[in-house]
């Protein structure tokens, strides 16, 4: 992918790229920009590699202000601006939280210190969201002022949650811009699902054919929508309502950068983390029809980067004294250096989860460890391993859990395709023990998981071969750093030396 500064993306019905300021030259028509990530997961902090500095809140403040000349936010403790007069808009594909150390040791409210100050307007509900339960996240929201949208979240007699509201509308610039959330259909499955009792998340075609016709007729001149789901669900659903007349549809939740024009309509999903925002740009003329007042002018995917021998980008010394805060307290609480790395883990390699999962199994001399491919939230990278690096891969607050299952179940639950495990191996399409011998059927084997995989998260079934399971009380990064502070690994003994990766 192209390092540069803005990637233009083959879509300018004027034929060359246009600035985001001022009104256009038609008369009663102004330029309205929509600007939106997703997924940013509490990246406060830039990732730095192959002589790029990559994301972060400080960079995209700076290029928000000075390339786009955004109405910002500000920081907690002073009043949030009025931005109706502005010509941006800043919107969020949701899961805003989970991540690095920098946001988790704090439950997110680093980053809805961060968001409030880059002055998001919207975001659709993420499945992420209640990670740290659904207190820390209403608390999280009043900090952020960010309205969280999904029309497809209610109760089951039809009420709405105190999560969400199904749309909200906004002015700027006096065009009224209706902005219509979504969330994803498999939350409960995907995130901790007694989280989400008594919750129904509906299908978004149908949430949207009931919702569009009631913004539209709350009088506004155009209709986004942001989504908290992956392109290739949310672009037939936009395909088969040309009349729903959108402006733009904002996609996430598959960490997969996506765009395509459907029915006039930019459908588009950036990187996680902070590594890109969309732009697109509308002008909407007041003297047309109403569904007719919006048309897309071009949009673009823009590269938040910067060379990493550059000075670090600054437009708010209070902001950067607060991460500079934030990190030095991760650094102080879990700072502590328990490993080496050479090469580092990527976050899909079989290495990462068997650590993680072998680590579990030595702690409490399991047969077996299970976690999920969704679990694993991040690469670790060469050099030192601390106790923030676990934090970071773990960001979630999960409790391990012991279980025996039988042989016939264990064999099920394995085949599961987001299993990822230690323990057992696969020999001529055989499964077998760390002995090398095959898995009896009908003996009852031990094994260690997380909180969230037992209660059926991710579509796993363990519970229902052992309803009355050792709740550990155990927190699932706590073994993990115990086993890799005593493996000692150094430089001349890295990590991947001491790992099983079987």
């Amino acid at each position: 992918m192209s390092r540069a500064l803005v990637w233009l993306l083959a879509f300018c019905a004027c034929g060359g790229p246009q600035t985001s300021q001022g009104p256009a030259s038609a008369e009663g028509a102004v330029e309205i920009v929509i600007l939106y990530t997703s997924d940013e997961h509490g990246w406060i902090e830039p990732r730095i590699g192959e002589g790029v500095r990559q994301g972060g809140v400080a960079q995209l403040l700076e290029l928000l202000e000075k390339t786009e000349k955004h109405c910002a936010g500000a920081m907690p403790g002073k009043p949030l601006p009025d931005c109706s007069d502005s010509s941006t808009l800043l919107l969020s594909g949701g899961d805003n939280y989970t991540g690095p150390a920098i946001s988790t040791v704090y439950e997110g409210e680093s980053m809805a210190t961060a968001m409030r100050r880059l002055g998001y307007r919207a975001s659709a509900f993420g499945n992420h969201e209640l990670d740290f339960g659904a207190d820390r996240f209403m608390r999280n929201r009043d900090r952020s002022g960010i309205s969280y949208l999904a029309a497809n979240v209610h109760k089951k007699d039809g009420a709405d949650t105190e999560w969400v509201e199904p749309f909200v509308i906004v002015e700027r610039r006096g065009v009224k811009l209706g902005i219509v959330g979504l969330a994803t259909v498999t939350t409960p499955q995907t995130a901790s699902p007694h989280r989400f009792e008594g919750v129904v998340f509906e299908d978004p075609a149908e949430a949207l054919a009931r919702t569009v016709p009631i913004v539209w007729k709350a009088g506004v001149d155009a209709v986004l929508v942001i989504a908290h789901e992956c392109h290739d669900i949310i672009e037939p659903v936009v395909r088969a309502y040309p009349e729903w007349r959108l402006s733009f549809v904002g996609t996430g939740h598959c960490h997969r950068t996506s765009v395509e024009v459907v029915n006039g309509a930019p459908v588009i999903g950036p990187d996680w983390r902070l590594d890109h925002y969309a732009r697109v740009h509308l002008k909407i003329d007041r003297s047309q029809p109403q569904r007719e007042r919006a048309k897309v002018i071009h949009y673009e995917l823009v590269d938040v980067a910067s060379p990493s021998n550059a000075p670090l980008p600054s437009a708010d010394a209070e902001l950067d004294r607060a991460i500079a805060e934030w990190h030095a307290r991760v650094e102080r609480e879990l700072g502590e250096v328990i490993g080496f790395s050479k090469s580092g883990f990527d976050k899909h390699a079989p290495m990462l989860s068997a650590w993680i999962t072998g680590a579990w199994r030595a702690h409490f001399k399991a047969d077996v460890a299970i976690t999920s491919r969704g679990a694993l939230r991040q690469e670790v990278l060469p050099g030192k391993i601390t106790a923030a690096t676990v934090a970071s891969v773990l960001p979630f607050e999960n409790e391990l859990v012991v279980c025996e299952i039988p042989g016939a179940a264990l064999v099920e639950i394995l085949g599961h395709p987001e299993a990822l495990f230690s323990g057992v191996s696969r020999k001529d399409k055989t499964w077998v023990d760390s002995d090398g011998k095959p898995i009896d059927e009908a003996r009852r084997y031990r094994l260690v998981t997380t909180d969230f995989l037992f209660y059926g998260g991710d579509g796993f079934r363990i519970r229902e071969y052992d309803p009355n399971p050792n709740m550990t009380g155990i927190g699932w990064r706590e073994p993990v750093i115990e086993w890799t502070r005593a493996a000692g690994s150094t430089v001349a003994r890295p990590l991947e030396s001491l790992v099983d990766g079987k």
